[in-house]
């Protein structure tokens, strides 16, 4: 019933990646070391979507990416109470590298703004989704924590 509120938008998950000796290092981590988070998703393979990008999604959903995660405010060492924070540690769409044959993503950290760890997808943590809201839907609410948006 809400279908008609949300926006089909391309998330991105970046799979590019680069080498270091036998490493191998997403793109994320490098923007993230390097402090150039970017919105951009360059390859369409990567720009996931229902009717849009390699529309091999099937609903209009995604993940936060580190880079939102770095655009938001948060960096790699500094604690942070921000409207991210909300005392659990929960997975984000980018991944990390490769160790040991196990896929490692990165993850917004319960009580540190720390956003990647050296933990695989194993693990049970959470995730935060995201959603595009159509242009014309009404709502009320500033999104502040005392009176946050309300979409009608």
């Amino acid at each position: 019933s809400n279908d008609s509120k949300i926006e089909d938008s391309i998330y991105c998950n970046d799979r590019t990646y680069t080498m270091d000796g036998s490493d191998l290092y997403y793109c994320p981590y490098t923007r993230g070391q390097n402090g150039t988070p970017t919105t951009l998703c360059t390859r369409t393979t990567d720009a996931f979507g229902v009717g849009i990008g390699n529309k091999k999604s099937t609903y209009k959903v995604g993940f936060l990416t580190s880079d939102e995660v770095n655009l938001a405010g948060r960096n790699w060492w500094y604690d942070m109470k921000d409207y991210l924070y909300n005392e659990h540690q929960y997975w984000i769409g980018s991944p990390y590298n490769i160790r040991s044959n196990s896929s490692i993503m990165f993850t917004v950290y319960n009580a540190y703004s720390l956003f990647f760890n050296n933990y695989d997808v194993r693990n049970y943590y959470g995730v935060r989704p995201v959603i595009t809201l159509n242009a014309n839907i009404n709502y009320t609410g500033t999104g502040t924590l005392t009176n946050p948006f309300i979409v009608s």
